[in-house]
């Protein structure tokens, strides 16, 4: 009998299943300081949700991205990112919504300096959820956002090097076309 190691990894998986799951939770508590679920489900007021609504239907990117590594499947992620010169704006979008900032240094001597504010997939997800009603110009790509985060939950994360299922990533692909017409400059 020859040793699969791929049936074994999967085989294990299914049995092991609670037990991974407790570890990625103890893992995310002890190294990051908090367990994800308390971070996801995250409720903002009503003044901060519509005042970040307004940042972000003005100055804000609601993108899904497609990487290439060689060699392997396609991979497809969304963010949300704000761009702004004021540092103070991003110090706020950090406190009060959550995610990162960096600073980008100008690229010409006549631009300013740039704050680049980003939150990753899940905690994205929860804020679009809560300020969908408020956004007028970015509605749409909000609505793909959300879609393409539920392929999250129906099998769409990658185990090792076991592929995503073909199904989760054609929509992704769909998802991933449908919002780069939205996001194209000059419509």
């Amino acid at each position: 009998m020859v040793f699969n190691k791929k049936e074994y990894m999967k085989e294990y998986r299914q049995k092991n299943k609670e037990k991974i799951n407790i570890y990625r939770r103890e893992w995310y508590k002890k190294n990051i300081g908090y367990t994800l679920p308390q971070r996801i489900k995250r409720v903002f007021d009503i003044k901060t949700i519509c005042y970040f609504a307004g940042l972000l239907d003005g100055e804000g990117c609601i993108r899904i991205g497609k990487n290439y590594v060689k060699g392997e499947q396609e991979r497809y992620r969304a963010f949300i990112a704000i761009g702004i010169t004021a540092e103070q704006m991003t110090i706020w979008l950090k406190k009060n919504i959550g995610g990162n900032y960096y600073h980008q240094k100008k690229p010409k001597p006549h631009h300013k300096d740039a704050y680049i504010w980003s939150v990753c997939m899940k905690e994205g997800e929860n804020i679009l959820k809560q300020c969908l009603p408020y956004l007028i110009i970015k509605h749409k790509q909000a609505k793909l956002y959300l879609k393409f985060a539920e392929t999250q939950y129906f099998g769409g994360w990658r185990l090792g090097n076991q592929g995503l299922n073909p199904k989760i990533l054609k929509a992704r692909k769909k998802l991933f076309l449908e919002n780069k017409k939205l996001n194209k400059k000059g419509i």
